[in-house]
């Protein structure tokens, strides 16, 4: 009798996933700035209007890499996250560079941002200032990374080649699965580091930072929400 009143209700009553209309949330940097290869940490840009990434042609210590992070609170608990894509805007090359390759890496602990700003075309730096993220520092000049030039995941999260100027996008299954991971807990969110092709002189980028006039970094975020629909016959 039990196992009828089971079967019985059971076909008057269910619940079903529907799906809601997809979203996309843009975002704009929470922080960024630059880590200048020096063996002190005493450059950084932290409120400057570019961020670099690769070799540049100057002197022994002619590394860049950049570090970013978005702040993704805004997110709906319940989001079902289906792609993720990082557009950047490099603003100028050196003389004679060809195509090389920008690689994002998930950040493994957390960084700062000063005041540094730089002059000029900035590949050079300013004087880091109290919390920059630097190359040895995490946060100037207290807290320092576990590796120079910045902790991160070995695996790529996205890369791209490009050849000049202009926008890029970055949009990969692993990019996609760092903001799961950071929405459900699974890492922190950090950020990403920028790392150019660091055994080529010359393949420095320059790339608008989240305080330039235009073209600042953006994070595109689409979503759906899924909903409980109750259906009775």
């Amino acid at each position: 009798m039990k196992t009828r009143l089971l079967y019985l209700l059971s076909t008057l009553f269910f619940i079903s996933f529907t799906a809601i209309a997809q979203t996309t949330l843009t975002f704009t940097p929470e922080k960024d700035n630059t880590l200048y290869e020096d063996a002190n940490g005493n450059e950084s840009n932290g409120d400057g209007d570019h961020l670099f990434a690769g070799r540049t042609k100057q002197g022994a210590d002619n590394l860049r890499r950049a570090v970013i992070k978005f702040d993704l609170s805004t997110v709906p608990a319940n989001a079902i996250i289906d792609s993720v894509s990082l557009k950047l805007n490099i603003n100028k090359v050196a003389s004679g560079s060809g195509s090389d390759t920008l690689k994002l890496h998930r950040l493994t602990a957390d960084w700062g941002e000063g005041t540094s700003s730089a002059t000029g075309g900035q590949g050079g730096g300013a004087a880091s200032t109290t919390g920059d993220a630097t190359w040895i520092h995490r946060e100037f000049n207290t807290v320092r990374w576990t590796n120079n030039g910045g902790d991160y995941d070995s695996q790529v999260s996205a890369m791209i080649v490009k050849n000049g100027t202009g926008n890029i996008t970055f949009v990969d299954s692993n990019l996609t699965q760092d903001v799961v991971d950071w929405l459900d807990g699974t890492h922190s969110n950090f950020g990403w580091i920028v790392i150019g092709e660091e055994g080529t002189s010359g393949s420095a980028k320059r790339i608008n930072s989240r305080e330039n006039a235009s073209n600042n970094p953006t994070l595109s975020v689409t979503y759906l929400i899924t909903g409980l629909t109750e259906n009775s016959y």
